[in-house]
């Protein structure tokens, strides 16, 4: 059956004689999407109690001679019509299920219900987004409600899962990315080392405008993953960050493995720059230790470098980070407990709140979606107790986005995205690059 040329839109799925215990997890992330959910167990000796099973999923123990009626219990669960559902297993088992009208597919692999659910959705008016991200962050932000496969706001999310091909392009309209969350390293010459196989689909897609849309735009991971790309880029542009003075990111200066303490100071003082200073790992992200900051107040604090680093001027500050996400033209600000603030107290970080966005923050949101070009990012700044200033201390592509209405930003920027998509084919028709 071919779910994009139907008529019909299912909004839960049945699983037939699926071990359930061994698939919960799975399971989980559909009814994470709104999906209902349904098991039906015949050969398998244990069914689940309704108190094992999450909200949203449901499972009925059967005899083989019984099936026709072990649905009808669960349509009645589930409280949707035969019609809206979509029946997965075995062909021998479908038999039931089409004597009361149920659509069937020859699969068992949640995978698979997934893009089945979301595709039948799919039409000119609702685009089928395809997520590309590591596990962690995907049933993060599947389980704060971001990714739906039945549609709340004219779009739908399916998981595009590895290895990445260009053969998948074809089920999505949109293709939404954490390009670092497939991060093998940083080459000698400071470029990001991405996941092969992304990077084909990436440039598949850069070749074919609109074919996908790909909503992330056109950005250089590098400048995101490698902090002296990074600061070297707020350096530059430092003086534009917005139509007001003030903007910009700490001195900093890179050292290599092996360096000894000494050294590094001598080249702080040659760059006007006093304790305390801040040791940071040379990737910004994805990679282990890259949060490993060192607080360095004197020659004595630290031993040699262990490995590439960013030593950057400590900013003073009043505790607080300012972490601003933005979501197309959507700015939002939220305030938390500095890390950098409390890292010689050893404190917890506790949050503050999310407050609007200030004009001001506005232009600098704008003036850095100018530099790196990317559609859906977050940066952190500092404001200097000694001096006014503000500086911008970490920029991130596809952050947590833990701003509220931040779900429905994201959708409306998906929908926008796909609508200019098909009146062009060309929106965002650059993406992705390593330079």
């Amino acid at each position: 059956m071919d779910v994009e040329n139907a008529s019909i839109r299912f909004h839960g799925a049945i699983l037939l004689d699926v071990p359930w215990q061994g698939c919960l997890a799975e399971a989980q992330e559909l009814a994470w999407g709104g999906c209902k959910l349904g098991f039906l167990q015949i050969c398998w000796p244990e069914c689940p109690k309704a108190s094992q099973l999450p909200p949203g999923m449901h499972a009925v123990q059967c005899h083989p001679s019984a099936m026709t009626a072990g649905l009808r219990s669960l349509l009645l669960r589930m409280e949707l019509p035969a019609s809206q559902v979509a029946v997965c297993g075995t062909p021998a088992l479908h038999c039931a299920a089409s004597r009361l009208g149920m659509h069937t597919f020859d699969t068992t692999l949640f995978v698979k219900v997934a893009w089945i659910v979301a595709g039948s959705h799919r039409s000119p008016e609702c685009p089928v987004v395809g997520v590309a991200m590591g596990t962690h962050r995907w049933r993060d932000f599947l389980q704060r409600g971001f990714f739906p496969c039945v549609p709340c706001s004219s779009v739908v999310f399916a998981r595009v899962q590895r290895p990445f091909t260009t053969s998948q392009s074809s089920a999505f309209d949109i293709l939404l990315h954490k390009a670092s969350d497939f991060l093998d390293g940083i080459d000698e010459e400071g470029r990001a080392i991405v996941a092969e196989d992304l990077m084909s689909l990436l440039q598949y897609a850069d070749a074919r405008p609109g074919h996908p849309v790909c909503l992330n735009g056109h950005f250089d991971l590098s400048k995101v993953v490698n902090r002296e790309r990074m600061y070297a880029a707020l350096s530059v542009h430092g003086k534009s960050l917005g139509p007001h003075p003030g903007m910009g990111t700490p001195p900093f200066f890179k050292v290599h493995a092996g360096e000894r303490m000494h050294a590094v100071w001598t080249m702080a003082r040659e760059r006007d720059m006093s304790p305390p200073l801040l040791l940071k790992p040379l990737p910004a992200c994805c990679l282990p230790g890259a949060h490993d900051f060192v607080l360095i107040e004197s020659q004595a604090d630290s031993a040699d470098i262990a490995q590439d680093s960013i030593v950057q001027q400590f900013i003073p500050h009043k505790s607080i980070v300012h972490k601003v996400f933005v979501v197309g033209c959507q700015v939002h600000v939220n305030e938390q407990d500095s890390t950098y603030h409390l890292m010689k107290h050893r404190a917890p970080q506790v949050a503050t709140g999310n407050r609007s966005a200030s004009s001001f923050e506005h232009d600098v949101a704008a003036a850095v979606k100018e530099v790196f070009g990317m559609e859906i990012f977050g940066f952190d700044y500092l404001v200097d107790d000694t001096t006014g200033l503000f500086n911008i201390v970490d920029v991130n592509h596809l952050p947590s986005l833990k701003f509220p209405g931040a779900q429905q930003a994201l959708w409306t920027l998906c929908t926008k995205a796909h609508k200019a998509g098909c009146r062009a084919k060309g929106y965002a028709a650059s993406h992705m690059h390593v330079q």
